[in-house]
């Protein structure tokens, strides 16, 4: 599903060495995709490295008329920031890594090659950021989620997995108020975390809290795929855009990763910032024998720096946020 996609950046891409682009709703059509969630649905890139996600990006961004979610969103080249980025990452008393202090030193360690680039780095209060995340699959939206499937459920529910069956069969004990409610709800939370994080020029986390065991999935499934979306799951409802890339290893030779968060249409911005930290290290490209070669980004001005800033996305339901 589309707009699962962003738990598979941080949770697949965190065990591989490749980046994977999530790009700002509707910048890419998703004329002929079957919807998953509609209204938060997009498309993403997966490849071995950040110029190469950001050229499939570039060339794939064109507006389409077919599309009612089609956005026109600039692909400008990618350059150097103009000026010291301020990065905001999860403050020492709500970053989560559940016990994985390899998770936690590698993080540490990445952070410490942003200060060296010259980021000016913030902590920031992620608590409503995961109430947000919590939303995607336990609050209304899994009635659009119902949306998409509804006739298959009906027909022939054993077309599903069980696990898939039941997150989205719960829908059905939403109500129409419930779904605004859960607007209100998100408006609430977005309001309490902007003034930390509207200053910010992107956010760095970890792309997962840790890594997870088949055994593990196989016991329960739903806590683990939740746990991949810790600091992922609430960038589409914020309507954010997001590129996760290859860090140096962690201590125990596992691969390490982050991901850059990052305001609508700034995708070109997060893109860069991603770059910084897959030049460093000594990385082959995804499974192959091949070495990485750092591209080097121009130093062109761009016209305007970027600000994190919520803008809404569209209501569960709505064609518009107009009521």
């Amino acid at each position: 599903a589309k707009n699962q996609i962003i738990t598979m950046l941080s949770s697949n891409f965190s065990d591989k060495p490749i980046v994977g682009l999530k790009p700002t709703l509707g910048a890419l059509s998703s004329t002929g995709v079957v919807p998953a969630c509609r209204s938060l649905d997009t498309l993403s890139v997966f490849a071995l490295t950040v110029a190469d996600a950001y050229e499939v990006f570039s060339v794939a961004a064109e507006y389409d008329s077919d599309d009612p979610f089609s956005k026109k969103i600039a692909a400008p080249k990618l350059v150097k920031p103009d000026h010291q980025p301020k990065i905001g990452i999860p403050s020492e008393q709500s970053i989560r890594f559940e016990k994985d202090t390899a998770q936690a030193q590698n993080f540490e360690s990445t952070i410490e090659i942003l200060k060296t680039r010259g980021a000016d780095i913030t902590e920031i209060n992620f608590e409503p950021l995961y109430e947000i995340a919590e939303m995607l699959y336990f609050g209304p939206w899994v009635a659009e989620r119902y949306v998409a499937t509804e006739r298959l459920i009906s027909a022939n529910p054993d077309a599903l997995l069980p696990l898939t069956r039941k997150i989205i069969s719960s829908a059905e004990g939403f109500s129409a108020a419930d779904a605004f409610k859960g607007i209100y709800k998100l408006k609430e939370l977005v309001r309490e975390v902007t003034p930390e994080i509207e200053s910010c020029d992107a956010l760095c986390v970890p792309s997962i809290p840790t890594f997870a065991r088949v055994a593990d999935l196989e016991a329960d499934a739903l806590g683990p795929n939740n746990m991949f979306g810790t600091y992922t799951n609430f960038v589409n409802l914020m309507n954010l855009c997001a590129i996760t890339v290859p860090a140096p290893c962690r201590t125990d030779g596992r691969p390490g990763s982050v991901t850059f968060i990052a305001p609508a249409e700034a995708d070109a911005a997060a893109a860069s910032l991603g770059s910084l930290i897959e030049a460093c290290g000594d990385r082959k490209l995804g499974a192959t024998r091949w070495p990485f070669r750092a591209t080097s980004l121009t130093t062109v001005v761009q016209p305007k720096s970027f600000v994190l800033q919520f803008v809404e996305p569209i209501c569960p339901g709505c064609r518009s946020n107009t009521l």
